[in-house]
């Protein structure tokens, strides 16, 4: 199961939830869409947008007190219903963890987290942050588990 939503907190008596959207795809919150909490399936019958947050209504919750009992829960998607993805694009998920190494082979360390950044995401690898981006990213292979970047001087502490 892959992660898109967290449950913030309720809207309204009528069993809204207030959702921090955690996707990258806000159709996911689409009225008919599928949406698990836990072992639920659920459909979304309602959504709305209020600034960063999406205010959904899933059938089956249609009073406050059920849907205050989600509050903390998190929104899930079957990982067969992600979108797929283009050549050079990736899931953040399917790459935290692998190894990063520069372009002779020297290990720098595992993925530790993709970081949004305005003008492109960067990398970090320990304290390394390496721009996510053609310059740097040499090759992301999912298979081999690695991930090669190309260095410019300075970048490491040496």
């Amino acid at each position: 199961m892959v992660q898109i939503g967290l449950v913030v907190g309720t809207f309204g008596l009528d069993g809204w939830l207030k959702v921090e959207p955690l996707t990258d795809f806000p159709e996911r919150f689409d009225p008919g869409s599928r949406i698990w909490l836990g072992e639920s399936e659920y459909r979304v019958q309602a959504s709305r947008w209020h600034r960063s947050q999406v205010r959904i209504n899933l059938r089956g919750i249609d009073h406050i007190d059920q849907a205050e009992a989600l509050r903390g829960r998190y929104l899930e998607i079957e990982e067969s219903a992600r979108p797929r993805l283009g050549e050079r694009e990736f899931y953040v998920t399917d790459l935290l963890g692998l190894l990063v190494l520069d372009e002779s082979g020297k290990e720098l360390g595992p993925l530790e987290a993709v970081i949004d950044s305005p003008a492109h995401d960067l990398l970090q690898v320990g304290d390394i942050l390496i721009p996510f981006v053609g310059e740097f990213v040499r090759e992301v292979d999912r298979q081999a588990g690695r991930i090669t970047v190309r260095l410019l001087p300075g970048m490491l502490e040496d």
